[in-house]
């Protein structure tokens, strides 16, 4: 149809008389052949007179439609702003009117909803690859642009594998499509797919035709996503670097506190030995120097038994029962040495 437009054969109009259906993919390639081949500001004035002239509500539809398009290739939300104001409300009962309407509202930056509003609309055009491919971006744009890190969490466990799941539908319905790539980058890369995620970038740039009038603006938009996700991917790398070297800290830190509380317990342990020995000894002296030999070494054998039992209830204190088995053991000898001097007579 555009080469009859551009043999002078038929009308602009006409063209958009001869568009398919709203709900089909083609009816958007379509409408954006024809923005490509026509002069801009004669496509606009026919557009803006069958949107206020036109019988056919099909046709004035693919108006708005195509002037949708004209100005978000353009940025101009103001001037969309305008015609969703003076026009939109004609139009609720297309099919697509949805899908019209999310890209604009993403656009104008009012994301309240939007990936709700989003996956509405793609279900609404259930084989449209443009549909099903906006959804995907505008859950993965809404993740990148989302600072609060709670937030962000959130749309990458409940949306997603969503996202994921509807960019490779709409690869399989348009495999050439190349914008469909770049997006499946960006959704693989939040999910630390680094390596696919640039392979689906440099695929996107492979795939873009090189004659299309947005080709230089695309192909920086995909040079920037590919420097994005290797920055990312780098960045991740140290991250987990630090978190090795952190958690090598945390352990070696667990070795020294549980060496310097071993270095301790023995210390303790080694007064309470030298205070019992220290003991054990004097009272000896103290026996021996006011008891005749056999009771004085009964008296001895009490206090060796007494200071067993006592050192090696010091070690339970410090180590519990099961701590060390020879606190254990020296506890059973002075009961030994205490049971058999008082069983002698």
């Amino acid at each position: 149809m555009i080469e009859q437009y551009e043999r002078g054969e038929i009308t602009l109009f006409s063209l958009l008389e001869k568009l398919p259906s709203d709900e089909e993919r083609e009816f958007e390639l379509s409408l954006n052949k024809i923005i490509d081949k026509v002069n801009p500001l004669k496509l606009k004035t026919v557009l803006k007179e069958a949107l206020d002239h036109c019988d056919d509500k099909r046709v004035c539809y693919a108006a708005f439609y195509g002037l949708n398009t004209l100005y978000r290739r353009n940025q101009d939300v103001t001037l969309l702003q305008r015609l969703f104001a003076e026009y939109g409300g004609k139009y609720t009962g297309f099919k697509s009117y949805d899908h019209l309407n999310v890209m604009f509202l993403m656009l104008k930056g009012d994301t309240r909803n939007i990936i709700e509003k989003a996956y509405k609309a793609m279900q609404k055009l259930s084989s449209h690859a443009g549909a099903i491919h906006d959804f995907a971006e505008i859950v993965v744009s809404v993740y990148e642009d989302e600072e609060n890190a709670a937030a962000k969490e959130n749309i990458k466990n409940r949306w997603m594998d969503e996202a994921l799941t509807a960019i490779d539908i709409a690869i399989e319905l348009d495999v050439d499509y190349a914008k469909f790539y770049c997006t499946k980058g960006r959704i693989l890369e939040t999910l630390g797919r680094f390596n696919e995620a640039r392979d689906y970038i440099k695929t996107a740039m492979d795939k873009e035709d090189s004659a299309g009038t947005n080709y230089a603006r695309r192909i920086g938009n995909y040079q920037y996503y590919l420097l994005l996700i290797q920055a990312n991917h780098h960045t991740q790398l140290l991250a987990d670097e630090i978190n090795v070297y952190k958690n090598d800290m945390l352990e070696k830190q667990k070795e020294v506190l549980n060496k310097m509380e071993e270095s301790k317990f023995k210390n303790l342990e080694f007064l309470g030995f030298f205070a019992a020995l220290i003991s054990f000894t004097i009272g000896s002296i103290q026996i021996l120097n006011h008891q005749d030999f056999d009771s004085a070494v009964k008296l001895i054998l009490i206090l060796m038994g007494s200071t067993f039992c006592v050192f090696s209830g010091f070690g339970v204190v410090l180590h519990g029962i099961k701590g060390k088995l020879s606190n254990i053991i020296i506890f059973v000898i002075g009961l030994i040495v205490l049971f058999a001097v008082l069983v002698i007579k």
